[in-house]
């Protein structure tokens, strides 16, 4: 049988929690599946423990580049470019899978392209975990400042909403967002720009994996809860907001531009990030973004948009 999944890792300095990842993979309900890894040069014994694996040894696991000094966006591109399947996963080096993730996102998303077509990307909630596994909080989306209704470019305009780790796009998907530009501040939040103005994004209302939180992983941990209010940090990283949506949104113009223009669902996201909006139009398309963000902070950047 063709491998229709791919699972795109990217490792550094991953031992402590890299078994415990690839046994939750191994795991797996539906196992028709390949992980590609690449490494960013780490210095501990992630590799010697990638290549130690049932699943290296089985061929589910391959172990290509190992050069370091990438960082995490170009290591996860480089990931990316061996993925070729039907349906491709993201994967971080800390998490831990439940065993029906892929069989849940797979049956998810293959109902929606029979139903709305291509690209699709889908994605489920997270538990959140400490160090070793026990829960913190059952459902990320409750307690973070980051929303599950997320579908519509202009609700990706400050941050994004869908950690990569519970994505499962189609190849159709990957032919828009490929290649990746390398200086968007995460990945994830570029594929998901990219399905939301494309195609469609949908939610599963399941946690599907463990969402570890411990201090190697500054992601996700800091900044994370919800905060009704607006501080005075927050106040202060507006300048850096902005730098990152003018970023994202000039490379997004820049692949508009280089595609087929595709019929669309949403060209007022297009005319706002060209700047042929009204003042009128743009507080109408604000009213409509599904956030977490605190929405004083929200109409505050969309201010200076």
């Amino acid at each position: 049988m063709a491998i229709d999944v791919s699972i795109a890792l990217a490792t550094y300095n991953g031992s402590r929690y890299i078994t415990e990842l690839l046994d939750s993979i191994k795991s797996q309900t539906y196992n028709n599946f390949i992980i590609h890894v690449c490494d960013d040069g780490s210095s501990d014994n992630t590799l010697e423990l990638l290549h130690q694996h049932p699943l290296y040894t089985e061929g589910k696991l391959i172990v290509h580049d190992v050069t370091g000094g990438q960082g995490a966006l170009k290591n996860f591109k480089r990931s990316l470019s061996y993925c070729n399947t039907d349906y491709i996963c993201l994967c971080d080096q800390d998490d831990y899978w439940m065993p029906d993730k892929l069989e849940t996102l797979l049956s998810s998303m293959k109902d929606k392209e029979n139903e709305f077509g291509e690209p699709v990307l889908v994605f489920s909630d997270l538990e959140v975990v400490d160090s070793t596994l026990n829960c913190i909080h059952s459902s990320f989306f409750r307690i973070s400042n980051k929303s599950n209704q997320c579908s519509n470019p202009e609700d990706f305009l400050i941050s994004n909403h869908i950690p990569g780790c519970v994505m499962m796009f189609n190849r159709s998907l990957k032919s828009l967002f490929e290649p990746i530009p390398d200086d968007v501040r995460m990945h994830d939040w570029w594929i998901a720009l990219i399905a939301a103005y494309y195609g469609n994004i949908f939610y599963v209302n399941k946690p599907l994996i463990k969402y570890r939180q411990h201090g190697g992983n500054v992601v996700g941990a800091s900044g994370m809860f919800k905060q009704d209010g607006i501080t005075l940090t927050m106040i202060k990283n507006i300048p850096e907001l902005l730098r990152r949506n003018n970023i994202i949104t000039k490379r997004f113009v820049e692949r508009f531009n280089n595609l087929a223009k595709p019929t669309v669902k949403n060209d007022k996201f297009l005319s706002l990030v060209l700047g042929k909006i009204t003042y009128k139009e743009r507080l109408s398309l604000l009213k409509k973004v599904k956030s977490g963000e605190s929405k004083y902070l929200t109409y505050l950047i969309w201010w200076f948009i």
